[in-house]
């Protein structure tokens, strides 16, 4: 049984299509990319993926930003949504800059032999300060309202306390707000593969409770709680470990986190029991494609070439000219 993937793109057009390459073989896509602007980038994006069949690949152009908004996680609902009648094992969410570092018919197996449980990296909310986990802006990102204008995102408070950071304007004020229903919070990592039977209980939960949808939509950083919460509090089987089935480095200090991964990564990726890793950048890093080979242990040209019947090859650029 195939899987089905929800790709979160905003870059690199090239390097996408060189993951999709690989998820169609025998899986399903759907793409949402984020900040395009207009009907020309929307084209110039379009050129990437037009031979690839649309029973493949869909791919939807719904959002101008994405980062922190409730935009991260209305595009996998929207996904989740457009795959409902289809048959799959788990739902994978990614990024554009998301990889395979194995190959394509080990992660298969991997998800058919657990069609039951979901992987993603979950801890629950602490409050009290002193306590192991503690974490006040993790409290900050479900305490305040949160709201975008259209540029600018701040926390709507009582009390207030203005400062900027990474270009938003966040405004404080106490802890007064709880998750519908009673659910306790959880936070974790935003890429995550759930169970066809976790993605039918996510939709009944927010279809019989629409406040959830209210609560995080005026979040910060949704993405990173709310399926969590949802399912964390459900009976369902989870396997929750830390970034889930990818390997991201959190460890750096003298870079930006998680740091675009190059040729230092290549014996560790090789050698990772994850099935994925972030975050790769082939503008950044042109010896992304030599890296990621050597980690799937694949011929050093580049992408994996196509199986014969099947999949597609990696695309030549467009033509300036079409």
């Amino acid at each position: 049984m195939t899987q089905a993937y929800c790709v979160s793109a905003h870059k690199n057009p090239q390097q996408v299509r060189m993951l999709v390459d690989h998820l169609c073989e025998e899986d399903l896509v759907y793409m949402n990319v984020f900040n395009h602007r207009g009907a020309g980038e929307r084209a110039a994006w379009g050129k990437w993926f037009s031979d690839i069949p649309p029973d493949r690949l869909f791919i939807r152009y719904r959002y101008k930003r994405g980062w922190g908004t409730f935009s991260q996680v209305q595009a996998a609902l929207d996904a989740m949504n457009y795959f409902k009648d289809a048959k799959y094992t788990h739902f994978v969410n990614l990024s554009g800059q998301c990889y395979p570092i194995k190959p394509m018919d080990e992660v298969r197996d991997f998800f058919r032999r657990s069609p039951e449980t979901s992987f993603m990296e979950a801890q629950a909310v602490v409050y009290e300060e002193g306590e192991e986990g503690y974490n006040p802006d993790i409290l900050g990102r479900l305490g305040y309202w949160w709201i975008r204008y259209p540029d600018i995102y701040f926390r709507l408070t009582g009390r207030s306390n203005f400062g900027f950071r990474n270009k938003f304007l966040k405004v404080r004020r106490r802890w007064n707000k709880e998750v519908p229903g009673g659910l306790r919070p959880y936070k974790g990592s935003s890429w995550f593969m759930l169970s066809k039977d976790a993605v039918d209980h996510v939709l009944e939960a927010i279809a019989g409770d629409p406040r959830i949808i209210g609560f995080f939509r005026r979040s910060g950083l949704p993405d990173e709680s709310f399926f969590h919460t949802i399912l964390m509090n459900s009976a369902l089987p989870v396997v929750s470990e830390p970034q889930g089935l990818h390997y991201i480095d959190w460890s750096r200090d003298d870079v930006p986190n998680p740091p675009v991964l190059d040729g230092r990564y290549f014996d560790a990726l090789r050698s990772s029991p994850k099935l994925f890793a972030r975050k790769f950048d082939i503008v950044a890093e042109p010896g992304i494609s030599t890296g990621r080979a050597r980690a799937r242990g694949e011929d050093l040209g580049g992408a994996a070439p196509a199986r014969p019947g099947r999949g597609l090859r990696r695309p030549a650029p467009p033509s300036v000219d079409s």
